[in-house]
């Protein structure tokens, strides 16, 4: 008889089915969104930004099992799990690159930078700073309201947190591991400014040029490699991370994907699903033969593979359209549901009770995520495109980008 265990993946393909179920229901209308029709992006990348901010959920979710028990922070003992989590962070990464690079390619570098980190500020910063003063509460409610550190060293960490994610929270007036509230997903933000800040103006100025942009991202894309292959870090993967997706934005752009035909789909799809398979035996993402394998997902999926129509579900959409909501917010609600010491003592007595109120955690997550698109993401996204027309009024009104949803 099959024996249910926390990290056996039959819990994530239950909640998953679940979610999905509840997702694809007229409560989550809301986040249907008609924008992505006008622009050209592969609709399957909007699908897979939910399973992906999904798997991070539940990567985070079997790691507090292990920090509630002996109180360490660490990635889950089993394959599967870490895998789901730190192959949906690199598939973000890829995300990011392959959007904005693909900005760049069109304008041919020309990109309005003013209304470029406009956008960003406002498309990250509202979340942001919610679940940041969310989490500065929690610690205030432990540290009580009085300075257990110089002011000095206060205002140095509160100086930090005010830079949308660009580094992370450390300990907070006096409380350490403050960054656990919010499960850590922040730490994601500070590649997703270096791409913004760094990778991206380089080489747009300089390479997004016809003719050069894929030369370029395909030398950028093998030196990441080859470091990966010399000295596996987390910083060259993230850039390997990013240089895949400029490739396959380069490669979609001069015309090189997978075609629109039924049949292709379904072998593309096959392909997909095989290579899962065989990273799935492995135990990190970040290193060059994951890294390669995910590309080559990603590259299947942003020419339009399905796997199988599950990109394509209006559930998957939906959740890919609230997935930074899902990303941001699941370390607040992980909290709430397993740090009281009743629901803790509840969930530690069997894996059948700690995959139940996981199930819980989850519905009231993707809840929360589509509350918080609809107050506050959706506004903060036309409060910065009005800000950026505002200071360049000849420059005509687009549709608004949610960038990768790891992150952004």
């Amino acid at each position: 008889m099959f024996a249910l265990t926390v990290y056996t993946p039959i819990g994530y393909l239950v909640v998953s089915v679940i979610l999905l179920g509840v997702a694809a229901s007229p409560l989550f209308r809301a986040a249907d969104a008609s924008w992505h029709a006008q622009t050209d992006r592969a609709s399957t990348i909007d699908g897979l930004r939910g399973f992906l901010a999904l798997a991070v959920f539940f990567h985070h979710a079997t790691i507090y099992h292990r920090y509630l028990t002996n109180g360490v922070w660490e990635i889950p003992p089993s394959v599967f799990y870490t895998q789901l989590g730190q192959s949906a962070v690199i598939l973000f990464f890829m995300i990011t690159g392959y959007l904005f690079w693909g900005k760049a390619i069109a304008k041919e570098g020309k990109i309005d930078w003013r209304s470029l980190y406009i956008g960003r500020i406002f498309r990250i910063g509202p979340m942001y700073y919610l679940v940041t003063v969310a989490m500065l509460a929690l610690v205030l409610r432990q540290t009580g309201l009085h300075l257990r550190e110089p002011v000095s060293a206060v205002v140095h960490e509160f100086t930090h947190l005010s830079l949308l994610g660009y580094y992370g929270p450390g300990s907070l007036n006096g409380y350490p591991n403050s960054w656990v509230i919010l499960a850590g997903v922040t730490w994601t933000l500070h590649y997703e400014w270096l791409f913004y800040l760094l990778v991206l103006p380089i080489s747009a100025v300089f390479f997004a040029r016809r003719n050069v942009h894929l030369p370029y991202a395909t030398t950028g894309f093998a030196i990441a490699i080859l470091m990966l292959f010399r000295h596996p870090t987390l910083n060259s993967s993230a850039y390997a991370a990013f240089f895949s997706g400029m490739l396959c934005s380069s490669l979609r752009t001069t015309g090189f994907c997978i075609g629109p035909q039924r049949h292709v789909n379904l072998v593309a799809s096959g392909i997909t699903i095989l290579l899962l398979g065989v990273l799935a035996r492995m135990p990190s993402a970040y290193s060059a033969i994951p890294i390669l394998l995910l590309a080559a997902i990603f590259f299947l999926c942003s020419s339009g593979c399905s796997v199988f129509g599950l990109l394509n579900w209006r559930a998957s959409k939906r959740l890919g359209e609230i997935s930074y909501g899902i990303y941001l917010l699941q370390g607040l609600v992980l909290y709430a549901f397993l740090r009281p010491h009743s629901l803790r003592t509840f969930a530690l007595g069997s894996a059948s009770a700690y995959w139940a109120l996981v199930l819980l955690a989850a519905l009231t997550l993707i809840t929360s995520a589509l509350i918080a698109h609809v107050v506050i993401e959706k506004p903060g996204i036309r409060a910065g495109r009005r800000i950026a027309l505002s200071l360049n009024p000849s420059s005509p009104a687009k549709a608004p980008t949610t960038g990768s949803g790891a992150s952004v």
